[in-house]
């Protein structure tokens, strides 16, 4: 009893993590605080009850998932040869560069993606939802790399809090998007890509 109300207290102020397993499902895992005291009944065999809220209220897959992609040089933007045909593409491969992120849940999940350089401009694209995330003025230069959470809408170099890179975030045509239930087709571009150019994708399957 002793050891359940020390576990209870401590996610009072601070965030815990509570894991079930649906019957015939994976394991999976909802992050929690307590909302109320504990309750604890009866003598030798215990009853006991814990009041929790839930700030996000999907639940998540608790292994994580992985992909890599690598960088595709953008195309230039600018140059029009005449006479010219339309539709007019700038700034968008056609092909090449691009992987495939699998959410296996109903819920849309928020990946968080590390960008690796050398790259200029990099531009985070999900191609399956048309959603885009562009920094234009950013330069990054290996072995550096700058971390994008999707959820928590946060740019840091080399994952540093103190080194936000929002800044350079081209707010216009951006947007922090989710990997939506089943296959999205990601793609990094950007000018200058050297081979370690590249971006990994950490996400977990949400359900509802």
């Amino acid at each position: 009893e002793d050891d359940l109300l020390r576990a209870a207290e401590s996610i009072l102020r601070a965030n815990g993590t509570l894991k079930f397993t649906p019957p015939g499902e994976s394991e999976r895992q909802v992050t929690v605080r307590l909302l109320a005291e504990p309750q604890v009944s009866g003598g030798a065999v215990k009853r006991f009850q814990l009041a929790l809220v839930a700030e996000d209220p999907r639940a998540y897959a608790s292994a994580q998932s992985t992909q890599d992609t690598t960088a595709v040089t953008a195309s230039g933007g600018g140059t029009l040869t005449f006479p010219v045909t339309f539709p007019i593409g700038f700034g968008d491969p056609s092909s090449g560069g691009s992987a495939t992120a699998t959410n296996s849940g109903n819920r849309d999940t928020f990946p968080t993606i590390k960008v690796y350089g050398t790259i200029n401009g990099p531009t985070l694209r999900n191609l399956t939802t048309s959603k885009s995330l562009s920094f234009s003025g950013l330069q990054i230069t290996a072995p550096d790399y700058v971390e994008v959470d999707m959820l928590e809408e946060t740019a840091r170099l080399n994952g540093s809090a103190d080194n936000s890179v929002l800044g350079k975030l081209d707010v216009s045509t951006s947007e922090f998007w989710p990997l939506i239930p089943g296959a999205n087709s990601v793609r990094l571009t950007g000018t200058d890509p050297d081979a370690s150019a590249k971006a990994t994708l950490t996400w977990r399957h949400a359900y509802a």
